[in-house]
C-alpha cells in the first residue's frame, strides 16, 4: 500500500505498508547438526514424495511500514524526514504426528501412515524392503524475529551557486532475537540450540558539498558511524578459564559464565569524488572513501549449544569492530554520438579487519571451540566496461562487462587447521597461539558480463485489428548473464595434497530469461500490466559435477583440467553412475505469470 498525501504546495506526506506472509517447507532436510540455517522452499526442495512430513514447516512473515515527510522551504532549500519499522518473524517447527487410525498392522507389525503426519522415532517401524525409513527425521523449531525501528532526516541546501551542501542523521534501534532448536536425527540426546537476545543502537550523521565551478564536480565529505550494544554477552576467550568442555557448556547454560558490555565504538570515514569534463561529451571522474560495516550478528552474539557431548560450539565475540573498505575507482565516460553512452572504469578495493574464525583450545583438546576475530584482509581489483542506450523509442539496453581479481590472506594452520588456533599453553607456536604464515591467495582473473535489451511497441504504433493497434505498449526485455572460466577445487582433500599446483577451471557459461509484458489503461486512473517471466529460456551446455572424484581424475588424466563442466571425460559412465551429475541445458524454464495494477 502507498498513498501520497499533498498536504500543501511545499509538503508532501507519503505513507507505504507492505506485509508478506510466505508458508512453506525447508528447503533441505534441516538435518544438519552445524547449520542454523533454515531456507525457505519454493519448490519443495529435497523432495519427500514417500513421506512428506519428514521435513519441518516454515512460516515466514516480514512486515515493513514507512513514513516520508518532505517539505519544501524554497527552490534551493528542502528537508526530508523518514520514519519506518521493519520486522521479520520466523515459525518454524515439526508437523503434528500421523493418527494411529490411519495406520494399518501388516505380518503382525503396525506401521503408522507416513502420508498422514510426522511418526516419531520411537514409534516408527523399519522397512526391510526398501530399507528406507519413512519415520523421525529433522525435527527443528525457530522462533526468532528481528524488528528494526529507523529514523532519518536530511537536508539539502544550495546556498551558493557553486555549492550545494547536504547533511542529516540516521537513528537505527534494532531488537533481534535467535531461538533456533534442532534434535538431529529426531534424537533428545542430539539436541543443538542456538540463542541470542540483543538490542543495538546504530547512529550515523553526514555532511557532504558538491562544489561546481569550471565544468568541474567535486563531492566532498564526511561521515560519522556509531554502534552500541549496551549489553552483556559473554568473553570467548575466559573459555579457556575451564577445564572440560562440559564444564564451559554448564557454565554458560547457567548464565554464570564471564560477560563484558561492549564499549560503544565510533569512526568518521571521509568521501571524496571529482568529476571534470574533457569534451562537451566525455568526462574523467575520480572516487575516494572509507565505509565501514558491522560484522556478522551470528558472528558477534550467536552461541550454540551442543547437548551430545556436551559442549559450546561455537561463541560470539561480542567486542569485534568495525570491517573496513577503503575504495578507489578512475572511469571515463563518453557520449557517442548520441545513441549511446560509453564508460570504462578500473577500480581497487582494500578490505581489512574482515570477519574470520579462531578456535580456543586446551593444548590436550579438553576444549574446542570456535568464535570469530578480525584477522582476515581481502583485496579486489577491476575493470568495468558498460554501454548504455536509456533513451530509445523502440530499442534500449544496456551491457555491462566486469572483469575482477581477488585477493585473500591465507589464515590456515597447515595440516592441523583453516583458522588460527588460541591455546592455554604459552610454550605452543607462537605465545600460544597457532597459525600460519599470513600469504595471500590470490585467485585467477574472473570476467563476468550481464546485459538487458528491450524491444518495444511506442503507444498507438503497430499494425491494427478493427482500428486497434494490437502490438501498442508492448514490451520484450532479454535478459543475458555471461561467466568466463573460474577456478575450482579438486573435491578429493587427498588429491589436492598430493598435487598442491594443480588447478581446474570452469568453462565459460551463458544463459538467457525473458519478461513479456503489456500495459493497459483501464480508465484515466487505473493502469495495468500483465506480464510473463521466463527463466532458463536458453542456457549453454554445463555439467555440473557432485562430490564424486571420478569425474575430476578422468578430465587430469586427460590433460583437460580447464574443461571441467563439460561432458568430454573419457569414461562416459561417470556421467550416468553418479546421481549428482546433470548439465543446465536440462534445467527446465520456468514461467511466471502476474498483474500489476496501479492506482
Amino acid at each position: 500500500l502507498k498513498i501520497v498525501n499533498s498536504l500543501s504546495e511545499n509538503t508532501k506526506l507519503t505513507l507505504q505498508f507492505m506485509n508478506s506472509y510466505v508458508k512453506t517447507v525447508s528447503r533441505d532436510r534441516a538435518g544438519s547438526k552445524w547449520s542454523n540455517e533454515v531456507k525457505l522452499s519454493s519448490s519443495g526442495g529435497d523432495s519427500e514424495p514417500f513421506y512428506p512430513y519428514r521435513k519441518p514447516w516454515v512460516d515466514r512473515r516480514t512486515s515493513l511500514g514507512a513514513l516520508k515527510l518532505l517539505h519544501v522551504f524554497s527552490a534551493t532549500r528542502y528537508l526530508e524526514t523518514d520514519l519506518s519499522f521493519f520486522g521479520s518473524y520466523w515459525d518454524t517447527d515439526k508437523y503434528g504426528d500421523s493418527p494411529e487410525s490411519a495406520g494399518r498392522t501388516y505380518a503382525g507389525t503396525f506401521y503408522f501412515d507416513p502420508q498422514s503426519g510426522y511418526i516419531p522415532r520411537d514409534l516408527g517401524a523399519p522397512d526391510n524392503v526398501s530399507g528406507y525409513n519413512m519415520f523421525g527425521g529433522a525435527s527443528s523449531t525457530d522462533n526468532s524475529y528481528s524488528e528494526r525501528y529507523r529514523a532519518r532526516v536530511s537536508m539539502t541546501d544550495q546556498f551558493h551557486p557553486a555549492h550545494e551542501l547536504k547533511t542529516g542523521v540516521d537513528f537505527r534501534y534494532s531488537k533481534l532475537v535467535e531461538n533456533r532448536s534442532h534434535l538431529h536425527d529426531d534424537d533428545p540426546a542430539q539436541l543443538f540450540l542456538w540463542q541470542f537476545d540483543v538490542a543495538p543502537v546504530e547512529i550515523s550523521a553526514y555532511v557532504q558539498d558538491k562544489i561546481e565551478f569550471l565544468g568541474m564536480v567535486a563531492n566532498i565529505g564526511l561521515r560519522w558511524d556509531y554502534y552500541s550494544l549496551n549489553d552483556e554477552r559473554n568473553v570467548p576467550i575466559k573459555s579457556l578459564d575451564y577445564a572440560t568442555d562440559a564444564d564451559l557448556f554448564y557454565a554458560t547454560k547457567a548464565d554464570t559464565f564471564p560477560t563484558v558490555n561492549p564499549k560503544p565504538i565510533n569512526y568518521f570515514s571521509p568521501r571524496i569524488g571529482i568529476a571534470f569534463p574533457i569534451t562537451t561529451n566525455s568526462k574523467v571522474y575520480f572516487n575516494y572513501g572509507h565505509f565501514v560495516q558491522i560484522p556478522q550478528t551470528e558472528a558477534m552474539y550467536s552461541s550454540t549449544l551442543d547437548f551430545n557431548r556436551p559442549r559450546i560450539q561455537w561463541m560470539g565475540e561480542p567486542e569485534l569492530s568495525w570491517q573496513k573498505t577503503s575504495n578507489f575507482e578512475l572511469g571515463y565516460d563518453q557520449n557517442v554520438y548520441g545513441w549511446f553512452q560509453l564508460h570504462i572504469g578500473a577500480f581497487y578495493r582494500d578490505y581489512t579487519n574482515a570477519q574470520s574464525g579462531i578456535v580456543y583450545a586446551h593444548a590436550n583438546q579438553t576444549i574446542v571451540m570456535e568464535s570469530a576475530v578480525q584477522r582476515e584482509t581481502r583485496e579486489i581489483r577491476g575493470l568495468d566496461i558498460e554501454f548504455r542506450k536509456a533513451i530509445g523509442r523502440f530499442v534500449t539496453c544496456f551491457f555491462n562487462f566486469n572483469i575482477t581479481q581477488n585477493s585473500v590472506s591465507n589464515l590456515e594452520v597447515p595440516g592441523i587447521s583453516q583458522i588460527p588456533i588460541i591455546t592455554d599453553n604459552p610454550n605452543v607456536g607462537i605465545n600460544g597461539e597457532l597459525r600460519g604464515v599470513p600469504l595471500p591467495n590470490t585467485t585467477e582473473i574472473t570476467p563476468y558480463g550481464r546485459g538487458v535489451i528491450t524491444f518495444k511497441a511506442p503507444e498507438n504504433w503497430g499494425p491494427r485489428l478493427w482500428d486497434y493497434p494490437i502490438l501498442h505498449k508492448t514490451r520484450a526485455s532479454f535478459r543475458v548473464y555471461y561467466t568466463g572460466s573460474q577456478l575450482v577445487r579438486h573435491p578429493d582433500g587427498t588429491f589436492r595434497e598430493n598435487h598442491p599446483d594443480v588447478k581446474f577451471y570452469t568453462i565459460p557459461r551463458m544463459g538467457v530469461s525473458l519478461r513479456l509484458s503489456r500495459s493497459f489503461a483501464v480508465t484515466k486512473d487505473l493502469k495495468m500490466e500483465a506480464y510473463m517471466d521466463i527463466s532458463n529460456l536458453w542456457n549453454s551446455f554445463y555439467q555440473y559435477a557432485g562430490v564424486g572424484t571420478d569425474y575430476y581424475n578422468d578430465l587430469y588424466a586427460q590433460g583437460k583440467t580447464d574443461r571441467i563442466g563439460s561432458d568430454e571425460v573419457k569414461n562416459k559412465l561417470i556421467l550416468r553412475s553418479e546421481g549428482q551429475y546433470h548439465n543446465s541445458t536440462q534445467v527446465p524454464s520456468s514461467f511466471v505469470f502476474g498483474i500489476r495494477i496501479m492506482l
